[in-house]
């Protein structure tokens, strides 16, 4: 594994008179399986990720690399395939779409299917890098990766990563049609995931999401999605996902918009039977009402508050009854 990795770099060394320096285990001699050695490798292929912009000057030593890149990506060392996402999220920039499309794109795709977390993860954030430059020419072949890994992947961390990916693709496109058309079900699909990780960190993104698609893609898809669901399911772990979706959105949507679409639910959520629920309608009204006229506070948050703070569960009583000291 080393011997290949060196002629690779040696080969580097040759076209771009660069100088590179290797660590090593201490006592190693023969091959071994090693995550510390996998690391050397790793930070080697990022320090010429590092150098690519100062060395890569003429188009021709460009096209000369790319068979080295190849092969790094194809490495079997796991450290070697993370590290040369970091070289393609450069290169990909610096040869263009006529050449990073058919030589270096099906590469990034076969590491999405890595059998390495890791290696899946770096490769899913460099993809909008790729994007960037092959524009809608790189979501025919992504979107089954992406499909696959949010369905199917059991590593949640990898299932964040791929949708990351999708709302980054789609915050780069700006088009609520392109999003609706490609995007949509693989990000639909991520907010009602099995674990809390992945639906908060879709949450988290609504609000970029939503200034991007605009409040008519938040009313005719993201908003009815979610009432449904939260209606359908008999799991209360999906209503607080809502009720923190609705958070979310309340950051960008205007005082109307909230008090028409969104206090509704979260008011009818206050009679859930589950007391985890009605704890977080509470904490939710308490953000809501700085993004509601007074008027409305007052005649729609502060009776649902005041109900609250005489629940039989005995922290909705107190956190109610702290809300509404400071309305």
């Amino acid at each position: 594994c080393f011997s290949r990795f060196w002629e690779r770099i040696c080969a580097l060394d040759t076209h771009f008179n660069a100088y590179f320096f290797f660590q090593a285990e201490d006592g190693i001699r023969d091959f071994c399986l090693s995550r510390g050695l996998g690391d050397v490798y790793k930070r080697q292929v990022q320090s010429l990720a590092q150098l690519l912009p100062l060395r890569l000057l003429s188009s021709d030593k460009l096209l000369s690399l790319i068979q080295h890149i190849q092969a790094l990506a194809r490495d079997p060392n796991a450290s070697v395939k993370t590290g040369i996402c970091a070289v393609l999220s450069i290169f990909v920039s610096l040869i263009g779409k006529e050449v990073a499309l058919p030589k270096l794109y099906p590469h990034l795709l076969d590491l999405l299917e890595d059998d390495d977390s890791e290696v899946k993860i770096q490769a899913y954030r460099t993809v909008p890098k790729f994007s960037a430059v092959l524009g809608q020419d790189a979501l025919a072949p992504f979107l089954p990766h992406a499909k696959t890994a949010v369905t199917m992947s059991p590593r949640w961390r990898v299932r964040i990563a791929a949708v990351d990916t999708v709302i980054d693709i789609g915050l780069q496109y700006g088009s609520a049609e392109v999003f609706s058309k490609h995007l949509e079900p693989v990000f639909l699909g991520s907010i009602f995931d099995r674990v809390s990780q992945v639906r908060e960190s879709v949450v988290a993104r609504l609000p970029e999401l939503i200034n991007t698609l605009k409040i008519e893609w938040l009313s005719a898809v993201l908003l009815p999605k979610l009432i449904d669901n939260m209606t359908k399911e008999t799991t209360y772990l999906f209503k607080i996902t809502a009720i923190h979706a609705f958070q979310a959105i309340s950051q960008v949507t205007p005082p109307e918009y909230n008090a028409e679409k969104l206090l509704p639910h979260l008011a009818k959520l206050g009679k859930d039977s589950v007391p985890n629920v009605r704890f977080g309608v509470v904490k939710a009204l308490r953000t809501l009402a700085k993004r509601l006229n007074e008027s409305v506070v007052t005649s729609s948050v502060k009776p649902v508050l005041i109900e609250l703070s005489n629940d039989p569960d005995r922290d909705v009583q107190f956190y109610a009854s702290d809300a509404l000291a400071t309305l």
